[in-house]
């Protein structure tokens, strides 16, 4: 079992604060076990430390458990040595949940709560303030550039402003393109076609293009049109209306 402990008095602790602390908890497990075929329940709370047990349950009877288990533990302890250590955002963690922590971590040692434990047997990582701050250095390391993406085009939308959704062949994935609203409508009838987007191309510190601004976008060579049934199936998604309210956010 792994066990995420708030450092801090309970009685001190406030509901919203324990409702982000677990919030920031889930996203880790759900990113640390993904592509493992474990699945997390809440085995114990405790009310002296406020302290969540997550005990893995196998999706199915193929999976080996405690394998799985020491690969997803190992997958955290690392990743929070990296982050109290000015290191690199984890290779599991997505940029998501990396957001959720920084919000959480900025009020270590200057709130009610002191820190996040985590911890399984003997083992035990502490999350402080300094990933806050590695966070802070990662999340604003960002250089912009004219630039282009290849991928696939998954949405057209006005909602907050014209812009297209590609899903990005290299770094697979999604990157929004904001485009003149006079050229959305023939952007649309690119759904589901590969194409090339040119642009302002803003990428983070490790070069994953993040958003693109004054996009111009063009079928790439041939029309190849790419299905729902391989979208769904070349991105995991459960079928094709959770992949596309996926990729819509």
């Amino acid at each position: 079992m792994i066990r995420f402990i708030v450092q801090g008095e309970s009685r001190l602790v406030t509901a919203e604060q324990f409702s982000t602390m677990v919030d920031v908890a889930v996203r880790m497990m759900r990113d640390a076990s993904k592509d493992t075929g474990v699945a997390f329940t809440v085995g114990e709370l405790h009310a002296s430390e406020p302290t969540i047990v997550w005990a893995p349950q196998p999706v199915d009877a193929t999976i080996d458990i405690d394998r799985e288990f020491e690969h997803i533990a190992k997958r955290i302890e690392d990743g929070v040595d990296q982050l109290e250590q000015d290191g690199d955002l984890p290779e599991w963690m997505s940029e998501t949940t990396a957001r959720h922590l920084y919000e959480a971590s900025k009020v270590f040692g200057d709130s009610s709560i002191d820190g996040l434990v985590l911890g399984r047997h003997d083992h035990r990582r502490r999350i402080t303030r300094q990933t806050f701050r590695t966070l802070d250095r990662i999340l604003h390391e960002q250089t912009e550039a004219i630039g282009s993406i290849e991928g696939v085009l998954v949405t057209a939308t006005l909602t907050k402003g014209a812009h297209v959704s590609v899903r990005e062949g290299v770094f697979v994935r999604t990157v929004r393109c904001d485009v003149q609203p006079s050229a959305l409508p023939r952007a649309g009838g690119m759904i589901g076609e590969e194409v090339l987007v040119t642009g302002r191309l803003r990428r983070d510190h490790q070069g994953r293009p993040v958003r693109m601004s004054s996009a111009k976008v063009e079928p790439l060579g041939t029309r190849r049109r790419v299905s729902v049934a391989r979208m769904a199936g070349t991105f995991r998604g459960p079928d094709s209306v959770d992949w596309l309210r996926e990729q819509r956010g």
